[in-house]
């Protein structure tokens, strides 16, 4: 079974992509985005899913990779509510190994940013995310509900690592999945 980490409500994730992760594979977090189209609303974080992937196709599409060829009468939720263990991870460590990462919900710790906000700024677009380990960059879609939040001095948040094009290669983006996924710290 793998764990729903994907929460469409605030808007701000890749419309259809459901994205699940479990710990089976030698006992590490891995994350995968599985094009659904629609029905990838329908699940919400902690649900638990067993999906058939048989005939499904593993690609890389918008830099992010994907399972694609999977329609809903192909998955079984077996529960919901279950709690999704918070993996704390330093800039630094995404930096080096993107795609350890990719698809997998979690926090970077008292991040502030790069620069400091002004008191008007909010989450639209691109920021520059640091932890006091690294620089990477926070992405939010100006259609997102928070969009129009302002930026918080320093705070942790929490999101779903996606690898996004940047001309020949990929660059971690961090997207917060709603505006509770900031917890202010000042």
């Amino acid at each position: 079974a793998v764990m729903v980490v994907s929460d469409h409500s605030g808007g701000n994730l890749p419309a259809g992509m459901l994205v699940v992760q479990d710990r089976r594979r030698l006992s590490q977090l891995r994350g995968l985005s599985i094009n659904l189209g629609a029905d990838a609303a329908v699940y919400v974080p902690g649900d638990s899913l067993f999906i058939n992937v048989e005939g499904g196709v593993l690609k890389k599409a918008d830099g992010i990779l994907q399972l694609t060829g999977i329609t809903k009468d192909r998955i079984k939720k077996v529960s919901s509510g279950n709690e999704i263990p918070v993996n704390r991870v330093p800039v630094n460590q995404i930096l080096a190994d993107p795609e350890k990462f990719e698809s997998t919900l979690l926090v970077v710790v008292k991040g502030g940013f790069n620069p400091l906000p002004a008191p008007t700024d909010t989450y639209a677009g691109n920021r520059t995310l640091n932890d006091g380990f690294g620089n990477n960059t926070l992405h939010t879609d100006p259609k997102s509900n928070f969009s129009g939040n302002t930026l918080p001095v320093l705070a942790n948040f929490y999101g779903i690592l996606l690898n996004v094009p940047s001309g020949d290669s990929t660059l971690p983006q961090l997207r917060m999945r709603k505006a509770e996924d900031e917890v202010v710290l000042s």
